[in-house]
């Protein structure tokens, strides 16, 4: 019991430590100025000439963009965003990079008509790195200072679709570090927490071979393994040699996320009732059961 402890006390002290970091440093913020055109053909491309005219973009509000889906009739499509802005003079000789945050689901990016890069495929029923912290490195030659700079995000959206957080440009260092940190808290330490469960899991697991009386041992191993699972989705693009691109990340979403959730409340009350040696109610055991299934 002693190490179930340490496991919880990693989970409940660790991550409000890591929440409180933060970075520091000069960022131009590109938090106005904000606009959205829906494509009408959706293809896996990367050219720029597929943009939609200047004509049918229309004005959104940053508080908008975490809902693209709300833009689309049938909550699936792309969207076309864009944004123009401004980059003082004593940007124009540093080593500069652009900073995007998380994304749902899939995107591709151009600043003043170069492509700086993207994430995921364009197309249903395949993996989505919605997890992955976006940061592109931009050419020197690359922005306009005195001029207006555009920024062009294309987002694939299916049932769900959002540019989460506030993008920003600013000096390399400063931003790497920001999406090395925002990663670490949102997936490396996922990753840690399912390595350290995995290894509880197993450990308790080969206590029960050599103890099979004591299915307290197999109950909590069985409850730490689907913990670990349930938020692989979060980590998995972490993975070396994963290749998940033409995986359905909604179907895995459906399996890790909501089976997982209720298999892990079903575990826990049988480790409760193990652990306080309870006796439960054949009918009970039965209707949560049951309740997994439905």
């Amino acid at each position: 019991m002693k190490k179930n402890s340490i496991a919880v006390g990693v989970y409940l002290f660790v991550l409000p430590a890591l929440f409180a970091l933060k970075t520091t440093g000069t960022n131009l913020l590109i938090d106005t100025n904000w606009q959205y055109a829906v494509e009408n053909n959706s293809q896996n491309i990367v050219s720029f000439d597929m943009k939609p005219e200047k004509n049918r973009f229309n004005n959104i509000s940053f508080i908008q963009l975490r809902n693209l889906e709300l833009l689309l009739p049938h909550k699936s499509g792309v969207v076309w965003l864009k944004s123009s802005f401004y980059v003082p003079d004593d940007f124009s000789q540093e080593s500069l990079a652009c900073y995007l945050g998380k994304i749902s689901m899939h995107d591709q990016t151009w600043l003043n008509g170069v492509y700086l890069g993207g994430w995921g495929t364009f197309e249903k029923n395949t993996w989505s790195y919605c997890n992955k912290t976006r940061e592109y490195v931009i050419p020197g030659f690359l922005i306009n200072t005195g001029t207006e700079n555009t920024l062009y995000v294309r987002i694939f959206v299916n049932q769900k679709g959002s540019l989460q957080s506030v993008p920003k440009i600013g000096p390399s260092q400063i931003i790497h570090k920001k999406a090395t940190i925002e990663s670490f808290i949102h997936a490396s330490t996922h990753m840690l927490l399912a390595g350290i469960f995995i290894f509880i899991s197993l450990y308790n697991l080969f206590l029960f071979f050599y103890r099979k009386k004591e299915r307290l041992h197999l109950s909590y191993a069985l409850l730490t393994f689907f913990s670990a699972l349930y938020t692989s989705q979060l980590y998995l693009h972490l993975l070396p040699g994963f290749q998940p691109a033409h995986n359905s990340y909604m179907l895995y979403q459906k399996i890790t996320s909501y089976f997982s959730g209720f298999l892990i409340v079903f575990l826990a009350c049988n480790y409760l009732n193990y652990f306080f040696e309870r006796n439960e109610a054949r009918i009970i055991y039965i209707l949560r059961s049951i309740l997994i299934l439905i």
